[in-house]
């Protein structure tokens, strides 16, 4: 299971343009009500604030993980946002965070959703490589090659 694989085009944001947790993580959710993939998104906000007070989920070099599982859902969504200027997600360093990786999965899947989060964390290791990359991408299709090439790099 590769991540490219699992992203999918229309579910990437590439102009974010909150500046804090709660508005990235309203924005996120707003983009997935308006695709109508949710419906309670109410809900969904509260499972991710509550999941992010507990441990950020900012790590360095600028990415973060929000997830969380819902039983609205049938199959695990992957959300890729990009904030060109950042935005204060509580980050374990404290600097802005730049790329999104939001994971919602259905509740009775938490393997799935854990094997999700390992593939996102791995490609989150690439830190500033990757972050640079995908800041510098226009559309879709170029964030998602550039995510698969650096799938294939270092394998």
């Amino acid at each position: 299971m590769r991540l490219s694989n699992l992203l999918k085009k229309d579910l990437i944001i590439t102009n974010l343009t909150q500046k804090d947790r709660e508005g990235i993580l309203q924005e996120m959710i707003g983009f997935l009500k308006k695709k109508k993939l949710i419906s309670d998104h109410k809900d969904l906000f509260k499972k991710l604030l509550e999941r992010e007070k507990q441990v950020t989920t900012a790590i360095a070099d600028g990415i973060a993980i929000p997830h969380c599982k819902s039983k609205e859902i049938e199959e695990s969504i992957i959300v890729l946002g990009i904030s060109k200027e950042g935005a204060n997600f509580n980050s374990i360093n404290g600097k802005p965070t730049h790329i999104f990786f939001l994971v919602i999965s259905p509740l009775e899947l938490s393997s799935h959703h854990l094997q999700i989060l390992a593939l996102v964390a791995h490609m989150a290791k690439k830190g500033e490589h990757l972050r640079d990359r995908l800041l510098k991408k226009e559309s879709e299709e170029e964030i998602i090659k550039a995510i698969r090439e650096e799938e294939t790099t270092h394998e």
